[in-house]
């Protein structure tokens, strides 16, 4: 992995969930940051300022939509928008109408595929780059 590597932020609460998702960003070649409940998730947003997040929707405390919504509002004072991936093993077509809605970037249904999750982060994030570049 580079020093160039993209960091990405993920939100899982279940450990089995959370160590795959990291073995598999880290195949992506990229760094993984990892929270595993949203106070958690916050606190690395501000400090390790990610390229990506990988969202798991249903977390204690807070749920992933909410979650969303207090890094848009952290986003505004700082002028960035993270590109947000809801990760969730719900499939009704109401999650994916309501990540619309809520700002998210993608929609990824557990089990995540290693091919769509390395194919998801490098879109996201060169469209993220590419924008940031035009600002």
């Amino acid at each position: 992995m580079s020093s160039e590597a993209i960091k990405v932020l993920i939100v899982e609460d279940d450990e089995t969930n959370l160590l795959v998702a990291k073995l598999m960003v880290g195949l992506a070649d990229c760094h993984a940051v990892c929270a595993r409940n949203p106070k958690e998730a916050i606190d690395l947003f501000k400090r390790e300022n990610p390229q990506l997040i990988l969202l798991d929707l249903g977390l204690p405390q807070m749920d992933g939509y909410q979650l969303a919504s207090e890094i848009r509002s952290l986003e505004m004072d700082a002028a960035r928008a993270v590109p947000i991936v809801a990760v969730t093993a719900y499939l009704a077509k109401d999650h994916k109408r309501r990540c619309r809605e809520a700002g998210f970037a993608a929609f990824l249904t557990k089990p995540v595929e290693i091919d769509t999750l390395i194919s998801t982060i490098r879109r996201l994030t060169s469209l993220h780059h590419c924008l940031e570049t035009e600002r």
